[in-house]
């Protein structure tokens, strides 16, 4: 198992290779060593100083100055992140080697709407700076905003690598609702006799993103009433 400086070296070297932190189906990221208990330590150590990061360009912009980012509590453990790179994923064993590599520090900032997310994320892209950053979805869709120009999730994730950190950080923005059905999923998430619960999690967040998106995107529900409305006159007016 590596320790924090041969891990973050080796980290180094793919992310300079590839000029971008590698995309999720890289091949590089199953040649990073498995870290030691130490590593995982070190970089949990590294929160301070991602979330000073964070904080320190979002405060000058006066619609971010309330928020703060929360980090994670606990270290990671060499058990959790054993398991995340033995996980199915679509994509095959690159994918749960990513999944696994890309969470060591983490944060999170609640926000209130789905409208707030995208801002926040713009002025993190620009804060990065020369910072490697690479964004993922929780969407389905590619992008967090479909073709219509519709909100498509309550949560978006993004990573960052700063080699004066030396760990990718994995920072999650949506609503506090998202968040917390989260936590729950990871509460039940390794234990096969919480199946079923886990499966309802999910449908639960479904069903919330539904209703909380019917709210966020009022303009397309707004021409679907008035096309329905336009329809059921004109079909009125056929019958006179």
């Amino acid at each position: 198992m590596a320790t924090p400086q041969k891990y973050k070296e080796a980290l180094n070297r793919i992310v300079t290779q590839a000029s971008k932190i590698p995309d999720r189906d890289s091949p590089l990221w199953a040649s990073l060593p498995h870290p030691s208990q130490a590593t995982l330590d070190d970089a949990s150590a590294c929160q301070v100083d991602f979330n000073t990061w964070l904080t320190n360009f979002l405060e000058p912009n006066t619609s971010f100055i309330a928020l703060k980012a929360i980090a994670r509590p606990t270290a990671k453990n060499v058990a959790r992140f054993t398991a995340k790179g033995s996980k199915n994923k679509a994509g095959g064993p690159n994918a749960n080697a990513c999944h696994a590599h890309t969470d060591f520090v983490a944060a999170r900032i609640e926000v209130s709407r789905p409208q707030d997310i995208l801002p926040i994320v713009e002025v993190v892209k620009r804060a990065a700076g020369s910072t490697l950053v690479r964004t993922i979805y929780t969407s389905d869709h590619p992008t967090f905003v479909d073709d219509t120009g519709r909100i498509t999730d309550i949560a978006y994730f993004m990573w960052v690598y700063d080699s004066n950190i030396g760990y990718i950080a994995e920072l999650q923005i949506g609503l506090f609702s998202a968040f917390y059905l989260f936590s729950k999923n990871s509460e039940v998430r390794d234990n096969k006799s919480m199946d079923t619960v886990m499966k309802e999690l999910f449908k639960l967040y479904d069903k919330m993103k539904h209703d909380v998106l019917a709210t966020a995107n009022p303009v397309v529900v707004v021409v679907v009433v008035v096309v329905v409305i336009k329809a059921k006159t004109q079909a009125n007016a056929g019958k006179k």
